[in-house]
């Protein structure tokens, strides 16, 4: 099927508005702020996370991604491109389909792999996925060639209740203080990054451009960076 299959969709509304209410429970402004949140999963179009601002939405299960982002057009909300680097049509992103207000960001990096390009450094699941290899088309590379501007992210994707678990991906945010409003501000301004491994701090600018921006290409480019980690720093990519 090309939606989330009827029992999950069932099981997601049975236990939705506990979700909400844990949400509203644990926020707390400075240590802990909590997104609603459900993946939207689709063959055709690629799967796509959805996070909610606000926490009294419901969740949106139509069966195309055109048909989702019209559910969702006076919504405050972000749809993130999820392992896009798996082949169109078999979970990959259909890059024919994107909206970069929506969007943001995609995600470059998670518990399948990396979805920069096919080859990548640590390639998307191969060998005992149903969703097949990675292949161009899909991949995070091929939006950008297209134009698009988004920011990078990584995630967990974890099925075993270990998420942000080292080595499956975590995103980074530059924003003014840890509150729902000013997260999601710097979310907007695609002020984000992503790791695999360590907790690392990144501040990165190009000609006094912070990571998000838009500049005029330039001859001449100074590039700022500083990156705060656990340990030594294998690379910056």
């Amino acid at each position: 099927s090309d939606v989330c299959s009827s029992d999950l969709e069932q099981f997601l509304n049975d236990h939705w508005e506990r979700v909400q209410r844990l949400c509203r429970t644990y926020e707390k402004n400075g240590r802990f702020i909590p997104f609603l949140g459900y993946e939207w999963t689709n063959f055709t179009y690629g799967h796509h996370n959805v996070y909610y601002l606000n926490y009294d939405q419901p969740i949106r299960m139509p069966s195309t991604l055109p048909e989702l982002y019209a559910s969702l057009k006076d919504v405050s909300v972000l749809v993130i491109p999820h392992h896009t680097g798996y082949p169109v049509g078999m979970t990959g992103k259909d890059w024919n389909y994107f909206d970069e207000r929506l969007s943001p960001f995609a995600e470059i990096y998670s518990l399948h792999g990396s979805s920069e390009t096919p080859d990548g450094v640590v390639p998307v699941l191969t060998g005992g996925s149903w969703m097949g290899p990675g292949e161009s088309g899909g991949s995070i590379q091929e939006g950008l060639k297209r134009g698009y501007k988004f920011g990078i992210i990584a995630s967990s994707d974890s099925h075993a209740n270990n998420p942000g678990c080292y080595d499956l991906g975590l995103m980074g945010v530059y924003a003014e203080e840890l509150t729902r409003s000013s997260l999601w501000k710097s979310f907007k301004k695609r002020r984000v990054f992503g790791v695999t491994g360590d907790r690392i701090s990144l501040d990165f600018s190009v000609n006094g451009c912070p990571m998000g921006g838009v500049i005029h290409a330039t001859k001449k480019r100074t590039i700022n960076i500083s990156a705060v980690g656990w340990d030594k720093i294998d690379r910056i990519a």
